[in-house]
């Protein structure tokens, strides 16, 4: 190899096109330079990265587990593959992912705020709301965490406007006040 061409340089060069968005090129990278250093955890990681910005998450999935299988104790690697998972739309084991992340990381907000957004896909709002929270106990100034919480809110009056509709009520403007009026 030449001076240039070293292992971290080449991890280097494509965490850089990852940060410029050109993932297919450190696709390529980290396909050469994973061949050379197959034990190398952080840069199966990175490919794991770059494969889900390429669009492609099953092969994204696949990086993570070999991530995984080097080192099965970084909270990161496991989010990461939850995240990988929910595009696929694959959310049970996403959500076991990040539960796993969590069990590593009870502090790691991204991985509390990611299963609440999972958890709205699976219309499970509460739950949702209860991992936004957490995620806000953690850090009361993360956006990401405040707007999921907002998104399963969301969610959540929704299927109580739906239901409203299924038993009869139509749309009010100003609400519906109820009053228990007894016959005498």
């Amino acid at each position: 190899m030449r001076p240039k061409d070293t292992i971290e340089h080449r991890l280097r060069k494509a965490e850089i096109f990852i940060e410029k968005g050109q993932y297919r090129n450190a696709v390529k990278i980290y396909e050469k330079t994973i061949e050379m250093c197959p034990e190398n955890a952080g840069a199966w990681n990175n490919f794991g990265i770059a494969l889900e910005g390429a669009g492609r998450y099953e092969d994204a999935v696949g990086a993570y587990e070999h991530a995984l299988a080097i080192n099965p104790s970084l909270a990161w690697f496991w989010s990461n593959k939850g995240n990988a998972l929910d595009e696929l739309g694959r959310y049970e084991e996403s959500i076991k992912a990040f539960d796993k992340a969590i069990e590593i990381d009870p502090s790691f907000k991204e991985a509390w705020s990611n299963k609440s957004v999972v958890l709205g896909k699976l219309e499970r709002y509460e739950d949702a709301i209860k991992c936004s929270d957490r995620a806000l106990e953690i850090d009361p100034d993360f956006a990401g965490a405040w707007y999921n919480r907002g998104l399963a809110l969301q969610g959540l009056a929704d299927a109580a406007f739906a239901r409203a509709k299924e038993l009869g009520l139509e749309a009010v403007d100003s609400g519906i006040h109820l009053t228990n009026r007894s016959k005498k």
